[in-house]
Parts: C-alpha cells; sequence; structure tokens
C-alpha cells in the first residue's frame, strides 16, 4: 500500500493542482467578462455589436517599453509613450461613449486598464498552465 501511495500521491496532487487553477481561470474569464459587459453598458450607440467588437480588440492592446540601455532621454521615451497610451485610452474612449460626460470618461478609462491588465493575466496564467498540462511538469 505504502509502494502505491508514492507513486499515486504525485500524480494526484498534480491532478488536484491543475483542476484549482483551471477553477481559477474560469473565475478570471468571468470577470473579464463582466468588465466588458461593464464597458459595453457605459455605451448609448444603437449598434452595441460593434462596441463589443471594438472592445475586444482593445483588449489585446499593450505597451512596449523602450529599452534601458541607452540612459540618455528615457524619461523622455516613456513620457512620449504613455501620452500615445492616454490618447489612444481617450480616443477608445470617444468611441464608446461619445456624448458622456468626463467623470464617465475617466471611469471608462480606468474600466478599461482593468479589463486590459485582467486580460494579460489571464492570458499568462492560462499559456503557463497549458505548458505546465503539456510537459507535466508545475
Amino acid at each position: 500500500m505504502f509502494v502505491i501511495l508514492i507513486i499515486f500521491l504525485p500524480i494526484i496532487m498534480r491532478i488536484r493542482i491543475f483542476s484549482t487553477l483551471q477553477k481559477a481561470l474560469i473565475e478570471m474569464e468571468n470577470m473579464i467578462k463582466e468588465s466588458k459587459d461593464i464597458i459595453i453598458e457605459f455605451s448609448k450607440e444603437e449598434d452595441k455589436k460593434i462596441i463589443q467588437e471594438k472592445v475586444n480588440e482593445f483588449l489585446d492592446f499593450f505597451i512596449v517599453p523602450p529599452t534601458d540601455l541607452d540612459p540618455n532621454g528615457i524619461v523622455q521615451k516613456f513620457n512620449r509613450i504613455l501620452e500615445l497610451s492616454e490618447s489612444r485610452f481617450k480616443n477608445m474612449v470617444d468611441i464608446i461613449a461619445p456624448n458622456a460626460s468626463t467623470e464617465t470618461k475617466a471611469n471608462v478609462i480606468m474600466t478599461l486598464k482593468v479589463a486590459i491588465g485582467l486580460n494579460s493575466v489571464y492570458k499568462m496564467i492560462r499559456h503557463n498552465l497549458e505548458l505546465a498540462k503539456k510537459t507535466g511538469n508545475l
């Protein structure tokens, strides 16, 4: 009996860990769907499908930071990248809720940022989980 436990205990533990991670991924996926729904609710447009497609495309938005090999001017590069990203967020908000107040637009921007963050973490965890399942290595 002891030998059987030594052989099967790691397999059982791996199955439990994978199932726990799978449940967490499902929960994160539901959180992403809720954030998309909240963003779409801000829109007063009649055609919600177009807004939903644009939000889905925008959730894959990410910023590539400059390399730190060039210490001269790195602050200006970061500043420029942040300005461009903020303008991209504002353009997206103008598509989603063009007639909204400034407070509502700020709420939409923050909701978009949260949804993008959740989506990136979800993709990273899902990738690592699939890789762990494929290789069998936790």
